[in-house]
């Protein structure tokens, strides 16, 4: 299991329009965190690995993760960093540090908001 709690918000980090969520850490850019959810990791398990199957827990919704990214894990650890593609808005070729949802209801996000991938 991965937990993380939502520090920041960037004015243009959601979308109705565009249905996915784009995370870093705290060392994002001031760029980046303009368009992205600054997170930092509170509970890390350090043999867990996000697949296919697994839950995504954001605050109190799940969602089930149908793809993962080849490298998904290792940025969320390494960087705070990752995508999340919600329902329809798959995209043809993978993006390495994405997971896929099945839901098409992107979250309403708050600060202090916390994100749970387990299994």
């Amino acid at each position: 299991m991965i937990k993380t709690e939502v520090l920041e918000i960037g004015k243009g980090a959601i979308s109705q329009e565009e249905p996915l969520l784009i995370f870093f850490g705290k060392t994002a850019t001031p760029e980046l965190k303009n368009v992205s959810i600054i997170q930092e990791i509170i509970l890390e398990d350090g043999n867990y690995v996000i697949e296919k199957g697994d839950t995504v827990l954001i605050d109190d919704v799940n969602y089930k993760i149908v793809k993962v990214g080849s490298l998904a894990t290792q940025q969320l650890k390494e960087f705070g960093h990752i995508t999340m593609f919600f329902g329809e808005n798959q995209q043809e070729h993978e993006v390495a540090s994405a997971i896929y949802l099945a839901s098409n209801i992107v979250p309403d996000l708050k600060i202090g908001s916390t994100v749970t991938y387990c299994k």
